[in-house]
């Protein structure tokens, strides 16, 4: 149920809950503290995220790297970046989504030069850790870095996918020059992804910025 609520997209409902089976005295398992803390995360609710951080450790279900993952989620999303490195820290079989996680966080909390070692020093960069350092530059109105980035990941056989190419699109709307914006355009084309709604919104608004209007 709690899954349920949490993959639904009911944070409030599932925290809710949770709390339910907590005074029935129902003891909490990874897989419901995982949905709960997603909750949290969600809510952008650090108090709650704390209180169940407290329980992870109390019940022993610390150790259990998913919840920890999602601890790490958690505080990442609550802009609170030096507990997610303390958690991530002491996971001890780390796997890409730990490393994303704090990556994450890390980018959203504006921290970038401390992602970006965190980014070097993974063991294995999967699309989703790209992805997050070229929104993340991308954000940051860098959209020379976010290109560099970018034609790194090409290099290693990697290819863009949605949110690879809005962050693209709308970092390289930044520059005076529509010139790299129209290469990547071309590229969206050639890969498929112009009729991703969230992609093509993106095109139209670049080349609404300078000007320009095109024809399907």
């Amino acid at each position: 149920m709690l899954a349920a609520y949490s993959g639904a997209g009911h944070p409030s409902h599932t925290i809710s809950l949770f709390s339910a089976m907590r005074t029935s005295s129902s003891p909490p398992d990874a897989f419901s503290l995982t949905s709960v803390i997603a909750a949290a995360a969600d809510l952008h609710d650090l108090r709650t995220g704390e209180m169940l951080h407290s329980l992870s450790l109390r019940s022993g279900l610390c150790t259990s790297v998913p919840v920890s993952n999602c601890l790490v989620d958690m505080y990442g999303k609550c802009s609170f970046p030096s507990n997610a490195k303390k958690v991530f820290e002491e996971i001890k079989e780390r796997n890409e989504v730990s490393w994303c996680s704090f990556l994450h966080g890390l980018v959203i909390s504006g921290l970038l030069d401390e992602a970006c070692d965190v980014f070097c020093k993974m063991p294995m960069r999967n699309l989703i850790a790209w992805n997050i350092m070229i929104m993340g530059f991308a954000c940051s109105n860098s959209p020379e870095k976010s290109g560099s980035l970018f034609k790194d990941m090409l290099k290693l056989g990697f290819k863009g996918d949605v949110l690879t190419f809005v962050s693209l699109v709308n970092s390289y709307a930044e520059l005076s020059d529509p010139c790299f914006g129209q290469m990547i355009h071309a590229l969206i084309i050639q890969d498929g992804w112009i009729d991703a709604v969230e992609v093509s919104n993106s095109v139209l608004s670049f080349y609404a910025r300078f000007g320009h209007y095109f024809d399907d």
